[in-house]
């Protein structure tokens, strides 16, 4: 009985030992003590085995040998941590402060002596004035940027808003059953647009060419319900903001050299960001075939690689998740689309249509058709800002080729919804995507996002290299057999490319291209369509050199050639789909044909609006050569 009580004794002190050090490693991570139910199922083990001791005294020994309590020292570390977490916890307020107060502490000193190194550089003659695209100017301007979207999420939605609203609280109550009113909405609406055809109508004057423009507009729109696949069930808010977005545009980049101005500063820092890829090209596959040759499997494809890997490293990090909400969430609200399409939009304007996808990736499987459909459709109609080089090298002038970048992206966005009108219900709004975990989880660090992203791509560049091989392929066959049956009948020049040609004739002539011109510009919109655009910028080049183009017409062909509206295109936006979802690729190839419609029609919109905008004075005597132009082209 002695032995028994004094192996009990023994044992319980080993058992407090032990115990508290589980209730110090049981600390979870925000400094709460959440031990209780473990220590009480560990004293009630070590219960059992104080009776198991009591039973077999043999054993005493044996138990303190197999459960030694941990030394003083490492006892006592343990119960600092658990302090220090205890104390963060407690003030991880004030800590959370202290730590934005030292992160704003930080960047206002880097400013500081920035701006103190770039003065000392002007007065050395080794810097010019502050350029806002350029250097210390860029930076304030992003700094700026950030710091009033901080100023809105920080002060102005949690403290002014609701004040803001409690005070207009009596008035909008008397204004809300009017604004519901839905034939007010569309008298307010009609208004509005009477309003902006009469002001067109009194710029304009009397000029036909400008005139015939804006009633290919209307035509087109018109085209577009006809052929709808859901005519009746259109709804004409996206279609008409959209539309009304990319006139506001085309306006503030062709009148505005302000508004020009920017966009080519957007553009270079965004084709400055895709040339990275061109490092790590190199790398692999050395400089001839990358940087001298430009061979498109070495050049543009590798792209995908960097920029899939890009993509998910920012979804790891929660970016692409706060853009996908705020940028998608804003367009809704303003067009009345979703927020992936409405995203895949805004990236088109710089992104090529392999890049645009990826940021909505972890999305595109819940995409229903209309959305697929809006997504492939201004993939189609917008260029990305690396291809743009290869534009200029041909002659097109850059600013039309930004104009056309930008208008098209809402352009298409507005007739995607009425070619093919929503009729599902979509998973992909504002309030769906709220606390919604179909971002990418499964990454376990930042390295890990970065090789699967990059992993991911592979699927996708090989997809495009087999169906671009596949479809210009077949493209070629159908385009020899109409040529040899035209031979056979004495029409030598006869081809696929020379019937589009004459099919385009009316509708070139709808964009406000001189008659005499009709041919040759519909000549370039259908080797555009049928081979793919550089050819055409190629051509067009040509026919500038050759005097064959009168300013008008140069402007509107660079506008309607300024997409990816081709058959080659389709393949590759089809196989780039079906990689990133596989289970919507009997979608993506239904509704393909349609958006290649989308794109190309939304172009001709777009030079239609162009040309509408552009009067006579405003086009140069002369254009610069293509070689001057590379000199102050907005990518290297």
């Amino acid at each position: 009985m002695d032995v028994s009580k004094g192996v009990s004794e023994d044992v319980s002190k080993d058992e407090l030992r032990l115990t508290g050090v589980r209730c110090v490693d049981a600390v979870d991570a925000d400094g709460h003590d959440d031990v209780e139910g473990k220590t009480q199922q560990d004293q009630e083990g070590m219960q059992v085995a104080v009776n198991g001791a009591s039973r077999a005294p043999g054993s005493a020994g044996k138990v303190a040998e197999q459960a030694p309590g941990p030394s003083p020292s490492l006892h006592q570390v343990r119960m600092w941590l658990h302090r220090k977490r205890a104390w963060l916890h407690e003030h991880r307020a004030a800590a959370h402060r202290a730590s934005v107060v030292a992160g704003h502490t930080l960047v206002a000193v880097y400013i500081a002596f920035a701006v103190l190194h770039w003065q000392s550089q002007v007065k050395a003659g080794r810097a010019q004035d502050l350029q806002f695209c350029e250097g210390l100017g860029f930076l304030i301007l992003v700094l700026s940027a950030l710091y009033l979207g901080l100023g809105y999420y920080a002060v102005l939605k949690p403290h002014a808003l609701p004040w803001l609203l409690r005070t207009t609280k009596p008035l909008r109550r008397t204004v809300s059953p009017c604004l519901g009113r839905r034939a007010l909405r569309w008298s307010a609406l009609a208004v509005a647009l009477v309003a902006l055809l009469a002001l067109l109508l009194v710029d304009i004057g009397g000029d036909v060419r400008r005139l015939v423009s804006l009633l290919g507009v209307l035509v087109f729109v018109a085209l577009g319900w006809a052929f709808s696949r859901h005519p009746r069930q259109v709804r004409w808010r996206p279609v008409l903001t959209g539309l009304l977005l990319q006139f506001l545009m085309g306006l503030l980049t062709i009148r505005f050299p302000q508004g020009r101005t920017a966009l080519e500063c957007l553009a270079e820092k965004v084709a400055a960001l895709l040339r990275c890829a061109d490092t790590g090209s190199a790398f692999v596959f050395g400089d001839m075939l990358v940087a001298e040759k430009s061979v498109f499997a070495f050049k543009v494809l590798p792209v995908v690689f960097f920029f899939s890997s890009l993509i998910q490293v920012l979804y790891y990090l929660g970016v692409m998740q706060w853009v996908v909400s705020r940028v998608g969430g804003l367009l809704q609200a303003v067009m009345g689309t979703t927020v992936c399409e409405s995203v895949n939009a805004a990236g088109s304007v710089f992104l090529g249509m392999t890049e645009s996808p990826l940021l909505i990736k972890p999305y595109i499987e819940s995409l229903t058709s209309s959305e697929l459909h809006a997504v492939m459709g201004t993939g189609f109609a917008t260029a990305s800002g690396s291809v743009l080089a290869a534009y200029i090298s041909f002659g097109a002038d850059p600013g039309h080729l930004l104009t056309a970048s930008v208008m098209s992206a809402t352009g298409a966005l507005a007739y995607s919804k009425l070619l093919l009108p929503e009729t599902e219900e979509s998973r992909t709004t504002a309030e769906h995507l709220v606390g919604s975990g179909s971002a990418e989880d499964e990454d376990g660090s930042v390295i890990d996002a970065a090789a699967r992203g990059a992993s991911a791509g592979i699927n996708i560049v090989l997809n495009i290299a087999a169906n671009l091989v596949a479809f210009v392929s077949l493209l070629y066959l159908v385009n020899s057999v109409v040529a040899w049956l035209g031979g056979l009948v004495g029409l030598q020049e006869f081809s696929f490319e020379f019937l589009l040609a004459k099919l385009f004739v009316p509708v070139v002539w709808l964009m406000g291209v001189e008659p005499s011109e009709c041919e040759r510009v519909a000549t370039l919109v259908g080797l555009k369509t049928v081979v793919n655009e550089f050819v055409a910028f190629q051509r067009m080049g040509d026919m500038k050199a050759a005097n064959l183009l009168s300013p008008r017409s140069l402007a509107v062909s660079t506008l309607v050639l300024c997409g990816f509206a081709n058959l080659g295109s389709l393949a590759i936006l089809i196989s780039v789909l079906s990689a990133i979802a596989p289970s919507a690729r009997t979608t993506v190839s239904d509704v393909a044909l349609r958006s290649l419609v989308t794109g190309i029609v939304t172009c001709c919109i777009t030079a239609s609006i162009g040309g509408m905008l552009m009067p006579e004075d405003s086009f140069p005597v002369a254009f610069q050569a293509p070689d001057q132009i590379l000199n102050r082209t907005i990518i290297a």
